[in-house]
């Protein structure tokens, strides 16, 4: 890693801790989610070139390919032929914003795919040195250098961002794709406001708003049942995964309306969407958050959206909305009727989800990623413990309190730590693969536990890059525990390939079942059972109630 990129970090990193000094609970959570995302190494930045076609005569061999809508050219990589930047809708611009996604238009000439094509818009500074644009529905495959003797095991991945960041150019899957011999997808998708904005204008005649930033995943994920093929791809065999945002979605997936047979495995790192506080929110919580942007941006107008697609689209990327939880911010997925029958504790319930097996899991001590960022600082003692289940769970402090509140004052920043991440990430997860499990679904759950296992540090094994463990030079591994790099990657692909994680070469994963065992990926790998029972069942009761 380059100097000039430590120094990036760092001022980030700095830049965090002033901002949320000043900020409200919500914003603080939001600034050093974005900051993050912007310390994060793009792979490849550049101009959009996209649209630009190849005048040359397109080469001999399969760096040109096919698709639906016309000829691609990527480029070689090692094993790998990257083809990068490819629309999968038109330019949600002008009459398209808020509205759901077209198809791409088809092109005549050979169009260059070694580039990715431009973030899509969020606050401005979020990715470093990338350009955003609304123009931003592309996807990127990674796929074999030679063409096997059978289509190969799809991957699809959802970045992570809180639904306001991030992009698909962050995500260089070669290494991921070479580790097991699949073909890699990653996708951009609407963010923000304009991806999840709920108002009764942008309904249909049903009565039923949606949510354009997962209909834009939705429509990516048809383009690869219709163009993986001409990549060496099997679109009868996809696993759609993703990390924090990037795991609501592909959670949302299993069971939303129109999703069905799009994948037939699911990768969820660090990230629920039932139950807990980051399934999918109401409707009605929605659209208030669509009436903050409209007194933001278009007070007093006749036409309020009119004024909207109007409105220059990086005032509208600036405009981040408070909501009651101080995580999940105002343009979080919605409980939308077109795509959900209900909310999705409700479908977990009765068993309306997808068939295929499960991974999910998640980190040891996702909060400290927050905390090393400034959003929330250590408690001091007792006091500052209670101070903060306060601001976060004002309507259940009592119970809380007395859960976890340390006899020690001086571990209470340990027991913070704890407490949030089974809030929003353990134990979540755990009532999901329990849920999966109990309606008789193939379910497999882990635990990151290389330290300091924060939020996010996951992304750096599956892909085997340094990002967020630079955050933490004195703490993380630097470079990156091989053993635990290709633990994850062999797991993760030989569930794409197989349903399955275990294959010979590594300790055997259980089904998460009677036993109620998880991976607990560290060097070396270990086992262990539900020791963390009782927090959730605490949190699981909050919930129902």
């Amino acid at each position: 890693m380059s100097s000039l990129s430590r120094s990036k970090r760092a001022w980030f990193t700095h830049a965090c801790v002033v901002l949320c000094a000043c900020a409200s609970p919500m914003k603080r959570y939001v600034v050093a989610l974005l900051l993050w995302a912007a310390c994060a190494e793009p792979s490849d930045y550049a101009p959009d070139l996209s649209s630009v076609a190849i005048t040359h005569n397109a080469r001999a061999d399969n760096s040109v390919v096919q698709t639906r809508a016309g000829k691609v050219q990527g480029e070689l990589s090692g094993n790998t032929r990257k083809f990068l930047g490819i629309p999968y809708a038109q330019p949600p611009l002008a009459a398209l914003r808020f509205a759901a996604p077209e198809p791409a238009q088809p092109w005549q000439d050979v169009r260059d795919a070694t580039r990715f094509g431009k973030s899509c818009m969020q606050a401005a500074g979020v990715v470093s040195d990338a350009d955003m644009s609304e123009d931003c529905l592309t996807l990127n495959v990674f796929a074999p250098k030679d063409e096997p003797a059978v289509p190969l095991p799809v991957m699809v991945f959802i970045h992570g961002g809180a639904f306001l960041a991030g992009g698909s150019s962050t995500y260089d899957a070669r290494a991921l794709r070479e580790a097991g011999n699949v073909v890699v997808v990653t996708l951009n998708y609407r963010l923000g406001p304009f991806g999840f904005l709920a108002h009764p204008a942008l309904c249909d005649a049903a009565a039923h708003c949606t949510n354009q930033g997962l209909r834009d995943q939705q429509l990516a994920l048809t383009w690869v049942q219709d163009n993986i093929g001409a990549f060496a791809g099997d679109p009868d065999n996809v696993t759609l995964f993703g990390e924090s945002a990037g795991a609501v979605s592909a959670c949302a997936h299993m069971f939303a309306r129109g999703s069905e047979g799009l994948a037939q495995h699911f990768i969820l790192q660090s990230g629920a969407c039932a139950p807990g506080p980051l399934a999918p929110q109401s409707e009605q919580l929605a659209q208030d958050a669509a009436r903050a942007l409209i007194n933001a941006s278009c007070r007093n107008v006749t036409d309020p959206i009119a004024c909207l697609r109007n409105a220059p689209a990086s005032a509208l990327a600036a405009v981040l909305i408070d909501t009651s939880d101080p995580v999940v911010d105002g343009y979080w997925p919605w409980i939308d009727h077109a795509l959900f029958q209900a909310p999705l504790a409700q479908l977990l319930e009765r068993g309306e989800f997808a068939q295929g097996a499960v991974i999910a899991g998640s980190n040891q001590n996702e909060w400290l990623l927050w905390q090393a960022l400034g959003a929330t600082a250590a408690p001091l003692g007792n006091l500052g413990l209670l101070m903060y289940i306060e601001q976060f769970f004002p309507r259940a402090v009592d119970q809380i309190a007395n859960h976890y509140l340390p006899d020690n004052p001086l571990s209470a920043n340990d027991v913070f730590l704890r407490l949030m991440t089974d809030a929003y990430f353990r134990c979540p997860t755990r009532a999901l693969t329990r849920a999966l499990v109990a309606r008789e679904r193939v379910a497999y759950l882990y635990e990151l536990a290389v330290q300091p296992a924060a939020h996010a540090l996951d992304v750096d094994y599956v892909f085997d890059f340094v990002a967020v463990s630079a955050l933490f030079p004195f703490q993380a591994p630097n470079p990156l525990l091989p053993e635990v790099v290709r633990a994850m990657q062999g797991y993760w692909t030989q569930l794409a390939a197989a349903g399955d994680p275990n294959r010979g070469d590594f300790p055997h994963w259980p089904r998460y079942g009677a036993a109620q065992q998880r991976m607990v990926f560290q060097q070396p790998l270990s086992l262990a059972s539900d020791s963390d029972a009782a927090d959730c069942e605490l949190w699981e009761s909050l919930w129902t109630q």
